[in-house]
């Protein structure tokens, strides 16, 4: 995370939020601590974040699409595309309402794991008011990127593939 989102609740309050949400889905939570509302797009927010997730080397990456309306959302993922330019596999995820010409081109059936991110989901207890957390408006969307893709009764998410590298 750049930020603790303390704009829009306590920080100390949203940080033990994240922290329970990684537990629950066994991930390393890192924040960078950025002010919220003005992540800055420079050399030593791409250092910073290019240094933890070079630590890790994964082989592939979820950022923020970046035609989101929030100003932090644009800035996270302009960072992260400097920032993983070596990552295999970089794909834009999609948040309704803040996203606009979210056309996706890769869709995961999340069918089995989707208990786990509506619990992942419910410890943003702070933020339960935003219509992009609440499981009902998850699982719409779910429903609907599904019914897409010609596969109604299952959930699916859908993505915009930025790039892929296969290896043969």
């Amino acid at each position: 995370m750049f930020t603790s989102g303390e704009i829009c609740g306590l920080k100390l309050e949203r940080q033990k939020e994240a922290e329970a949400s990684a537990k629950l889905i066994d991930a390393e939570l890192n924040i960078l601590n950025y002010r919220d509302g003005h992540i800055p797009v420079d050399s030593e927010s791409v250092k910073d974040l290019a240094e933890a997730v070079n630590s890790l080397k994964p082989s592939m990456v979820f950022t923020l699409f970046p035609h989101d309306t929030h100003q932090d959302h644009r800035a996270a993922s302009a960072i992260t595309l400097s920032a993983c330019r070596y990552v295999p596999s970089v794909l834009f995820y999609e948040i309704p309402h803040t996203n606009t010409g979210f056309l996706p081109n890769y869709y995961v059936d999340v069918t089995d794991s989707f208990p786990l991110k509506e619990k992942a989901l419910a410890c943003f207890k702070s933020q339960a008011d935003k219509p992009y957390l609440k499981s009902s408006d998850v699982r719409a969307l779910a429903q609907h990127r599904a019914y897409t893709v010609f596969h109604s009764g299952r959930l699916f998410e859908a993505f915009v593939l930025h790039h892929h590298i296969h290896e043969v």
